[in-house]
């Protein structure tokens, strides 16, 4: 009988198989022993080991749990300092005195002057010995090994997570494309905004579609940029990894990889079940976090004061066009209220925020959405405009004001008797 084949690639690491974890806590029995050393020391150390070891499966993960701990191992000093800042210090004091960038780590030169480091250590409130003996604690040569256990035993599970992101780090590099197919809503934990804001802060390129009711996110991989850049390969990982984090379900991720040959594409699809071999916690529900007190207020306000309506908080992506019908891009609203029986929805938009550029932009967006009622919540302290409130009310946008946030209530009220009121009136 032949073996069902797993759908997910070979280079995974499961981290329920006891074989992996058995491996991996050999591993950490040996590299232990250098807590408290140098990198170089350990790098030293994993190569003499690895030249008497028969198992290339073993050689390679004792490389990666020595790479995870020069990744997951940070430099402790007191008062959240940093070797860099120290660095920026003695070395400005050095040039002003007109001695060059000279340290007691470079036998070429004179030793850097102690009261040099009598004077950092004054200004970052530590000692001088803390100052020369951290100066160059980042370095792979002077970092030290740092082994975190939790209750006496390390995470060999979350380990292993960290592993396969290595590994997966790896491979992105040779990315040309990543599609993410999402559905057009979800009925809870909306990860809509999450997903743009870490688009935005990778700088990544991307295009989104609609298809058959879902979105189609299209992100470009570093494989086909013109040319090729570690740093736009290392934010492409860091999103996808950020991304397999997120708590969410019913999404598809179709990953194209330039293989040995140049023109050969080959194609992996993975779902959501593919959390397991990244993140080692089971995921837990959190909260809604809201972007403001303001719209957290009134979906409480909101909610208590029907039951014919719900209102989803982030919960849509709403598509944007011109007036001749020209595509011209994609919005989040603050929220959707549907009604429980009938299907109806509207938009709500909580515009309580001051930057002109940002009412601006606000406006545009409210402006472009078509076939859907729109109610925009002002605070009054706002100065919009009457040239801008009256273009909003002529696109048939309701206009609701408060002053603070106990307003919310009556703003509430009143969007639910009209959202009744207009359902009547259709009947």
């Amino acid at each position: 009988m032949q073996a069902r084949r797993s759908k997910y690639p070979k280079w995974l690491l499961d981290p329920d198989n006891p074989e992996i974890i058995r491996s991996l806590r050999n591993i950490f029995n040996e590299v232990k022993l250098y807590a408290g050393k140098t990198f170089k020391e350990l790098e030293e150390a994993v190569e003499e080991l690895n030249r008497d070891e028969g198992k290339e499966e073993v050689r390679r993960l004792r490389l990666e749990a020595a790479e995870f701990l020069t990744e997951s191992s940070e430099v402790e000093l007191p008062n959240f300092l940093s070797p860099s800042d120290i660095r920026q210090y003695v070395f400005s004091a050095v040039w002003q005195r007109g001695s060059g960038f000279i340290t007691s780590h470079e036998s070429l030169f004179q030793p850097t002057s102690a009261d040099i480091f009598t004077d950092a250590a004054k200004y970052f409130s530590i000692t001088p010995e803390q100052i020369e003996n951290n100066l160059y604690a980042d370095t792979p040569e002077e970092r030290l090994v740092v082994l975190k256990a939790i209750d006496g035993e390390f995470q060999f599970k979350e380990i292993i997570c960290a592993i396969n992101f290595i590994r997966l780090k790896k491979i992105l590099r040779k990315a040309a494309r990543v599609t993410i197919q999402l559905p057009s809503r979800f009925s809870a934990h909306s990860p809509y905004v999450k997903i743009f804001w870490l688009l935005k802060r990778n700088h990544l390129m991307y295009d989104i579609n609609e298809v058959e009711g879902a979105l189609s996110l299209n992100v470009t991989g570093p494989y086909i940029l013109f040319t090729k850049s570690t740093i736009y390969g290392n934010r492409f990982a860091d999103f996808i990894q950020s991304f397999l984090r997120l708590d969410m379900s019913d999404w598809k991720i179709i990953v194209e990889l330039i293989g040995t040959q140049f023109k050969k594409v080959e194609t992996s699809t993975f779902d959501n079940s593919i959390q397991k071999y990244f993140v080692s916690k089971e995921k837990e529900i959190q909260p809604k976090e809201f972007k403001s007190g303001d719209e957290e207020a009134f979906q409480k306000y909101f909610t208590r004061a029907t039951d014919n309506w719900v209102l989803e908080y982030e919960g849509r992506i709403v598509r944007l066009e011109q007036p001749n019908g020209e595509y011209v891009g994609l919005m989040v609203p603050d929220f959707i209220a549907r009604h429980v029986q009938t299907g109806r929805e509207v938009i709500i938009e909580i515009v309580g925020y001051w930057r002109e550029e940002y009412l601006k932009r606000k406006i545009q967006k409210i402006r472009l959405i078509k076939d859907k009622e729109v109610f925009v919540i002002v605070n009054k302290i706002l100065s919009i405009g009457t040239m801008q409130e009256d273009d909003l009310k002529n696109d048939g946008v309701k206009l609701f004001y408060y002053s603070n946030r106990s307003e919310l209530k009556r703003v509430a009220t009143e969007i639910i008797e009209l959202l009744d009121v207009d359902r009547q009136n259709q009947n």
